[in-house]
This record gives structure tokens, C-alpha cells and sequence, in this order.
């Protein structure tokens, strides 16, 4: 993933080089430098979120494609709000649809993860041990494994990506375990065990929350509590109980 980005960021440099080249020599008169350079970030950003079927990014950066050159394709009577609209109801839709894509994965000798994508091996997914734990997504696609005898807090942020992190290898704190959710324009998936107790404390701003597989029992008392807190804006939340 450090890879990936350091690509995409030299790539974006590269491009706003050439773009700022262009257009001062004045070849797309009609076309601001601004909007050329949104355009090399929302595309790359199409591109990932297509390549690991996301759907909130690719109708956001395909909306916001359309909002920028509105004029040239003459559909200004559509922007900006009925194209953010229709591009929210897509996503939602699409999102009980299809999955985002996920790869494989097993351990290796070394107690690594690995994935399999066709016939190259790419590390897809990372264990993370402690108390207090973060994991961060941007721009891409990634998988959590947490260790942890006494989990404490973990924060996940993802931001134009999907992120899935699992539970249970790990055990809350004895006074609860607190899950701040930073969610933006992206997925997070959260694997749960069944006998844990979660605790709603959440902001939403054309998000969803859904659940899986949730017990129908009451908790027993003394049950591993979680606490999920934070927020989510144009994203979606999903929680399975393993």
C-alpha cells in the first residue's frame, strides 16, 4: 500500500507539471487548471474504487467528475445537487449489491498475511497487536487482524476505501473497549464474536449502519462490552457477528 502511494502522489506531481504546461500554452481554453487537476485525482480515485468494486467512490468521483466540466457536456441543470443525490442513492443501492472485494488470505510461516490475486501474491491484510491500536485507510483496500488480551481503543479511519478488521483473536479490557469510527466516502466492516455486548454512540451523515447476524439472546451479565463511537459521512458501517 506504501508502494501504491507513493506512486499515485509522484504520479499526481508528474501530471500537475504537465497540466500546468498545457495550460498556459492555451490548448483546452475551455478547461480551468483547477478542474485539471481535480480530474487527476478523481480519476486514479475511479479507478481504485472500481478495481475493488467501492461503490460510494466510484459514483462520488464519477459525480464530481460531472460537476467539473457540467458546461462542455451541457448538463448544468443537473449540477451540483441531483448528480450528489443520485450518486448517494447509487451507492447505498450498490452496496447491498455487491461486496467490496476482498482477496484470500491464510498465514504464512512467519505469521504474516497474504493474499492471492490471480497469479501474483500481494500482502492484503496485517495483524496488529496492543492495547490501543490504529488502522488507516486511504485510497485503497485493507484487513485487520487484531491481537490483543486486554484491548483497550483501536481508531479506524478510511477515507475513499473499505476496511475490515476482526475481533476475534482478542478480548476487551475488563472495563470495555472503546472503537472510535472515522469513516468518509468508504466501507468499514467490523467482525464482532456474538458474546460481545456493542454499545451504539455514533454520528451519521448520509451513512448507513447495518448489522449481521446479531444474536437474538441478552447478553450475559459481565459480557465484553464495545463501545462504538465517532463518525461516518457518506459511508457505511457494517458489523457481523462471528
Amino acid at each position: 500500500m506504501k508502494k501504491a502511494n507513493k506512486w499515485l502522489w509522484a504520479g499526481f506531481f508528474i501530471c500537475a507539471a504537465v497540466l500546468l504546461v498545457i495550460n498556459q500554452l492555451g490548448i483546452f481554453p475551455g478547461i480551468s487548471l483547477f478542474s485539471m487537476l481535480c480530474t487527476i485525482v478523481l480519476v486514479p480515485v475511479f479507478i481504485v474504487s472500481l478495481a475493488h468494486l467501492n461503490s460510494f467512490g466510484i459514483f462520488f468521483s464519477a459525480a464530481f467528475l460531472l460537476i467539473l466540466y457540467d458546461q462542455p457536456l451541457h448538463i448544468e441543470q443537473l449540477t451540483p445537487w441531483t448528480v450528489l443525490i443520485a450518486a448517494l442513492l447509487l451507492s447505498i443501492g450498490f452496496t447491498f449489491l455487491i461486496r467490496p472485494r476482498h482477496w484470500p488470505h491464510w498465514h504464512s510461516k512467519d505469521g504474516s498475511f497474504w493474499g492471492y490475486r490471480g497469479d501474483r501474491f500481494q500482502d492484503c491484510a496485517e495483524s496488529v497487536n496492543g492495547e490501543d491500536v490504529s488502522c488507516s485507510v486511504n485510497l485503497g483496500s485493507s484487513s485487520k487482524y487484531l491481537y490483543s488480551p486486554s484491548l483497550k481503543s483501536a481508531s479506524l479511519n478510511c477515507s475513499l476505501g473499505s476496511l475490515k478488521v476482526f475481533f476475534d483473536q482478542s478480548l476487551p479490557h475488563p472495563q470495555g473497549c472503546e472503537i472510535f469510527l472515522d469513516c468518509s466516502m468508504g466501507s468499514i466492516e467490523l467482525y464482532i464474536p456474538k458474546t460481545w455486548k456493542v454499545i451504539f454512540d455514533v454520528e451519521t451523515s448520509l451513512a448507513s449502519i447495518e448489522e449481521r447476524n446479531r444474536p437474538s439472546y441478552i447478553e450475559a451479565p459481565g459480557a465484553p462490552t464495545l463501545s462504538l463511537k465517532g463518525r461516518i459521512s457518506i459511508g457505511s458501517v457494517e458489523i457481523t457477528y462471528i
